[in-house]
């Protein structure tokens, strides 16, 4: 099931002039990462994954329409999964985003890696005696 385009629509609003904010396809739907830390995602699987982190957890399941994340069938402490009817407004997704944003300061920021570039082989030189070779079948 693709991410709610709605959603991640709400998510990017929310969003918009915070700084150090970028987003990455992940667990089938979109990432949206503040300095390189998850913050929230518009989940594949549907409704809104927020990172509250281990202190945030036991409140942020408490709420309507919240359970603990589960990943390979065991809880990730520190994420929750609010569905749809959790996130249907612009001000409930603002509302997760900042109990994101508490966790997600906390951390350090991550060293986003160079993606590298793979120069093509060089060709043979004109000459230099390799021959493609073609097997009959």
């Amino acid at each position: 099931m693709p991410h709610d385009p709605a959603l991640a629509e709400r998510i990017r609003t929310a969003l918009a002039n915070r700084p150090g904010v970028s987003e990455k396809a992940m667990f089938g739907g979109i990432g949206f990462l503040l300095d390189g830390n998850l913050l929230v995602s518009a989940s594949g699987r549907g409704g809104m994954l927020v990172r509250v982190g281990p202190e945030g957890h036991a409140a942020a399941i408490q709420s309507p329409h919240t359970k603990a994340m589960e990943m390979g069938g065991r809880g990730m402490l520190g994420y929750v999964v609010v569905a749809a009817p959790g996130v249907a407004s612009q001000g409930a997704v603002a509302s997760w985003i900042e109990r994101a944003v508490k966790h997600v300061r906390t951390l350090a920021p991550k060293k986003v890696a160079k993606k590298r570039v793979k120069k093509p082989a060089a060709s043979p030189a004109k000459g230099s005696g390799t021959r493609s070779r073609t097997r009959p079948r």
